[in-house]
């Protein structure tokens, strides 16, 4: 399982790999979203994690920075 640091990145709608695999995952059990995890960073993606971002009070601007990602791989109660 991939952890904080390997989300040091700002993907873009473009991007393809085992980290936005594990970032529709962590989306999907942290946010009970129903995404499609095939490492796409699509549509659907972006707008999860800018409900994610929003329901847990971040700035909600679709990107993976620092606080994003602690709260994506921290254990948080909500």
């Amino acid at each position: 399982m991939l952890g904080i640091s390997d989300l040091r990145y700002y993907p873009d709608r473009k991007s393809s790999s085992s980290y936005i695999k594990n970032l529709q995952e962590r989306l999907n059990q942290k946010n009970n979203a129903s995404l499609i995890v095939n490492g796409v960073f699509n549509e659907q993606t972006l707008y999860e994690l800018m409900v994610y971002q929003k329901r847990i009070g971040l700035t909600v601007d679709g990107v993976v920075g620092p606080q994003t990602r602690e709260a994506l791989y921290e254990y948080h109660p909500w």
